[in-house]
Formats: C-alpha cells, structure tokens, sequence
C-alpha cells in the first residue's frame, strides 16, 4: 500500500486515537488515506496506532524518505527490544525494495541472532551460517533456602554498611614453624599412644591420624588476640553500630566461614581469645566438621562479633570480603607464598608472607582504630610465641 505526504486536515479527516495521530504526523502520514473500515478491530470506525503502523510497513523506502536505514518502525522497535543490530539485515527484508519488516526481524530471532554483532560481519545470502543463539543452552534451578538467605544478607550489606578496607602483610615463617613444632609434639605423642595398638593389628593397617593444628585455627586465635589487644587499649573495634547506639561486646566470638555445597556457613567460636590455642583448635575442627555434614545447630552459627574468611588453601593472593551484619568486620585471609626479602644485614633471604585484609564498618570502626588493630594482627602473626600466652598478657 502506497502512502502519500500529509495534507491539511479537513472536515473529513477520520476518525483516529490520539496516539494514531501524533504517529502519523510524526512519520508524515495523511489519515485521510486510511478509510475507517480499514482498521483492524477498531470501534465505530476509529484509527488506532495499529492501523498507522500497518500502512507504514508497506510504505517503500523512497516515499518514505528513508536513505540511511530501510525498516519499519515496528521492525526498529522488535530489534531493539531484543537487543538485535538491525542494520545486519539491511537489503535482506521482505518488505518493498527489501525494506525490514516486523517478519524480518522475528525471522531473525527464530534464526538466533547474535547480539551485539556489528553491521558487515555477516555477509548477504551467509546469515543462517553465521547466527548464534542470544543464550547458551541452561537449566533454570530453584534458589536454595540457604541461598536466598545469603543473597538478602550481603545485598543488604553492600547497600546499608560504608565498607573500607584495609590489608597487612605478615611474614609468617616463624608461624609456621610453630605450627610444626606442635604438630610434631601431636604426632610423637600419638605415635607412642598407638604403638602397641598398630602392633596387633594388620601390618597394611594404616595408623589413625594425629591431631593436627591449622594455618587458619592460627589466624583465628590471633584475631581474637588482636580485638583482645585493641579492647585493652579502649580502640572501639569490637563493636557493632545500631539505630539506638553502639554496641560494645565483653568478648570476641570469631565467625569462621566455611564452604558447603550451595553456599556457606560461620559457625562461631565463643569467647576465643580466652581459650588456649589446642582447645580452640579442636572446637573448631569439630564445628567445621559438623558444617560440613550440615549437623550444626543455630546456636553454632548465630551471632558472633567479628568474621574471618580464609580463602588462601585456593590460591587467592589476597581479597576483600563484605562484612556480615549486624558484625562490623570481618578478616580475609589470602595465601602464603614465598618471596625475596632483604635483611637487616643486607642479605637477601627467602621469606613466607601473607595479606591479610580487614573490611570493616565505618558507622562503628574509624579507620585509625581498624588499622590498630591490623598493626596488632601482624605483630601476633609474626611474634606467634604471643599465641601461647595468656590473653591479658599479650600485650
């Protein structure tokens, strides 16, 4: 169907919807040429916007004026919806003079039209060759209870909480020497309390383990040293902000995230910084274990004044980890790894660090006392003989 220009309106002019008419005189199309019986559905004789955009997907390019692009508006329409280049099918419609029609572009989709694929990478007469679907193939899953929970969590977190952080470098040498000398002590002590037991027993029975103490129960209890060392100091660190004022905790009870399948859990050890370095330990090999299984109770995760998140077993280097509310910190612990470092003396020696950072509230932790307490952490970690004492005496 043929379209001509606008003309004045007359005494004649149809019967047309507001919108029919501001589409018309936009695309400079006369209504008189649409005859009320014309309109698909419409009532008592009326024009409406489906009617206009009918006839202008039959108007050619050259009675439209139209020399840059040739394709209808519903088809302009259909592709941005989509998010289709619809300058790839330029010269390929069905519509006058291969004007782009709404088919086109639906055509297009059912052919699985790249998005965002730029005009001149898909050569005429080679487009079904060269498509790819909008999405990769996918199973669509339910979100888990525990998964919506963590979502609603740390996305409150990020919106509600001015996070800041801050990272430390430790060198850790002597901490893991201390590590192995108490696993050696564990390990002889477990041997002679075995030896006659693997005795009478099979000779390819293999022994049961020895306890073995953690990099990560070190980097707990040193946390709970440090918030321990910074309470001494009245540096408000362990604290938590709310609405009616400042919460300031009589103990550090350290949330200790742990990985299970769909999500994670913190089960919480109380009052660490009082408990000997073994005891703790054990508690917290027997709390992670017990997540694991997915046999902790709430009171095994519920509260706690201060996170810690190690993700170094993975290689991580270092990163920064969203703070758990309504806790104002939590500690990321990233890998050890060798470097070349120089000494007093000039020497260059091989050396262990590892970047531990804070991410912390900023309504309730100023960024002097945060960084206190990461000068506390990194003197724990690298004086680990401080793990030993007795928490009042740390410092």
């Amino acid at each position: 169907m043929t379209a001509p220009r606008a003309t004045p309106a007359s005494a004649h002019t149809p019967r047309a919807t507001p919108l029919a008419r501001r589409l018309a005189q936009s695309r400079g199309l006369a209504l008189e040429t649409l005859s009320p019986s014309s309109a698909r559905g419409s009532r008592q004789g009326t024009i409406k916007a489906d009617d206009v955009l009918d006839a202008l997907e039959n108007i050619s390019p050259k009675e439209n004026g139209d020399t840059r692009l040739f394709a209808s508006p519903r088809a302009r329409a259909r592709a941005k919806e989509e998010g289709i280049d619809i300058a790839l099918l330029q010269g390929k419609g069905s519509g006058p003079q291969g004007r782009v029609v709404q088919q086109d572009v639906e055509q297009a989709l059912k052919q699985g039209l790249q998005q965002g694929l730029q005009q001149g990478d898909v050569q005429q007469g080679d487009m079904a060759a060269q498509v790819l679907p909008l999405d990769p193939p996918f199973e669509l899953r339910p979100h888990t209870t525990m998964r919506e929970v963590i979502a609603e969590r740390l996305t409150l977190s990020k919106r509600t909480i001015p996070h800041f952080t801050l990272t430390v470098a430790c060198q850790i040498d002597a901490l893991l020497s201390l590590r192995e000398q108490i696993n050696g002590h564990f390990y002889e002590q477990h041997h002679r309390a075995n030896l006659q037991k693997r005795q009478d027993a099979k000779q390819d029975a293999a022994p049961p383990k020895s306890f073995k103490v953690s990099l990560n129960d070190l980097m707990v209890k040193a946390l709970a040293l440090s918030f321990e060392a910074c309470s001494q100091e009245d540096v408000a660190v362990n604290v938590a902000w709310t609405d009616e004022g400042m919460k300031h905790f009589q103990r550090v009870d350290v949330a200790v995230a742990v990985a299970i399948p769909g999500g994670l859990v913190t089960p919480i050890v109380r009052d660490a910084a009082t408990k000997p370095l073994v005891v703790l330990a054990r508690e917290l090999h027997t709390l992670i274990a017990r997540a694991r299984r997915g046999k902790l109770q709430p009171q095994d995760y519920t509260g706690g004044t201060v996170s810690i998140s190690n993700l170094g077993m993975f290689g991580i280097h270092a990163f920064q980890a969203i703070v758990n509310p309504p806790q104002s910190a939590i500690l990321a612990i990233g890998a050890a790894e060798k470097v070349l470092a120089k000494t007093p003396s000039n020497e260059i020696v091989e050396k262990t660090r590892l970047y531990a950072t804070l991410s912390a509230d900023h309504r309730a932790i100023d960024g002097a006392a945060a960084a206190q307490l990461c000068r506390h952490f990194k003197k724990i970690v690298e004086k680990p003989a401080l793990l030993l004492l007795d928490h009042k005496n740390v410092m």
